[in-house]
């Protein structure tokens, strides 16, 4: 069956790349698409609208993964005659926990759960795709799948993070509608799952059993190392602690770093003492010592030097440095960003920020939480708060205070 691939017109900014060009655990939004298709049995097309069906169409800013879009094809074959229809994924903790600013309007299944109509169809013989698009879509008939997720629970202290549990679903049947730069976050931390359970059972158990009988003695670190995948070339330092992670060729990690569940591109540097969990990290980036980098992604050759960093993304050969401060949480409200010409609720009160491509952030200040740097700019502490005259007649032990540009003794009269 032809799959076609149909414009959605949509630039995620700051970084206002081509939409099949984001990057998603180190491979293009275009790339898993088309790796699904060939998986799913389909065939892609050429560019442009469908004439008419049988055929699958695609929105081309939805993420979804190879299971899920074989599901979808297998469904289809059980489709109403002569019915246009659509995915809907039903009771989803993914589509509940997830559904924000995707533009999907998830409806309430069950406690906890919901569903949600996502930008794939399936068109029948004889059906138009541009008549299908016009009509109502209360018409529309609906192929709904059930992922199968594992679903994680913690409790956590309500006053602190506005609700009384997190919960982290799990599942190789992923789904997400890139809008927002916070939707290129969250497919990056489901393309982990994705690839790690997206294999046949018989091989996990067999990896899992040989990470056991390799772990001898038996520990929680060992086994943990012996689940990571470690490339050609690489220069781990003894002392560094790598858990569940895959390490591409050619990294370098320090001295007592700690890379745990996390991607690491190709020849990154993750410097001594450095942190980073749950992350990707494109080709050529770069940690610097002390930094602690959480549920974040780095694109290519983007630098992190702040000394914790959580919840945000870093475009091409960005840089942060150690002195600027991404706030990472509200405890008022939901942050809010904006999206379609206002600013929208995220359902959250955490997330990081977004830096543009080849945006450089000095030191001596903080962004709130949600903000995107453009592409290009620097952005550095006001010349005025720099201390630039130094008086060099101090007496030892005279206490200095900065006053505009200058360090004057703490007794001075500020007018003077």
């Amino acid at each position: 069956m032809r799959c076609h691939i149909v414009p959605s017109g949509v630039l995620i900014t700051p970084f206002l790349d081509p939409i099949g060009e984001t990057l998603i655990a180190n491979r293009t939004l275009r790339a898993w698409q088309e790796e699904a298709m060939g998986r799913s049995g389909l065939v892609l097309a050429e560019e442009g609208l469908p004439p008419e069906g049988p055929c699958v169409v695609l929105q081309d800013n939805l993420f979804l993964s190879a299971p899920l879009l074989r599901a979808f094809v297998a469904a289809s074959r059980r489709a109403p005659p002569n019915a246009p229809a659509a995915l809907e994924l039903s009771d989803s903790a993914m589509v509940a926990e997830y559904h924000h600013l995707q533009g999907i309007a998830p409806h309430p299944d069950r406690e906890g759960t919901a569903r949600a109509r996502y930008p794939l169809f399936y068109l029948p013989p004889g059906v138009r795709f541009e008549d299908a698009r016009e009509t109502p879509t209360g018409q529309w008939a609906t192929l709904p799948i059930k992922p199968r997720e594992r679903v994680f629970e913690f409790d956590v202290p309500e006053h602190y993070f506005g609700k009384q549990k997190l919960r982290y679903p799990l599942t190789a049947m992923s789904a997400m509608v890139l809008r927002h730069w916070v939707h290129i976050l969250r497919a990056n931390l489901m393309a982990q799952a994705v690839d790690a359970l997206d294999q046949p059972r018989w091989r996990r158990t067999l990896r899992t059993l040989w990470a056991l009988l390799t772990a001898l003695p038996p520990s929680r670190a060992r086994l943990m190392r012996r689940m990571s995948r470690i490339g050609r070339d690489c220069r781990i330092h003894p002392t560094a602690i790598i858990e569940a992670s895959t390490i591409e060729d050619g990294v370098t990690i320090g001295p007592h770093a700690v890379v745990s569940f996390s991607r690491i591109g190709a020849r990154s540097w993750i410097q001594e003492l450095a942190k980073v969990s749950l992350s990707v990290l494109g080709e050529k980036s770069f940690v610097s010592s002390g930094t602690m980098l959480n549920s974040s992604v780095l694109y290519p050759q983007a630098a992190a030097s702040q000394r914790l960093m959580q919840m945000s993304v870093l475009g091409r050969r960005s840089i942060t440095t150690g002195g600027a401060f991404l706030m990472d949480m509200r405890f008022d409200d939901d942050v809010r960003v904006p999206l379609d010409g206002r600013l929208q609720s995220l359902g959250t009160r955490f997330l990081g920020s977004a830096i543009g491509h080849e945006a450089r952030l000095g030191t001596g200040f903080w962004i709130a939480p949600g903000r995107e740097i453009p592409n290009g700019v620097t952005v550095v502490r006001d010349p005025a708060h720099v201390v630039r005259r130094v008086p060099r007649d101090a007496a030892p032990g005279t206490v200095l205070v900065v006053r505009g540009e200058r360090l004057v003794p703490l007794t001075d009269d500020p007018t003077g």
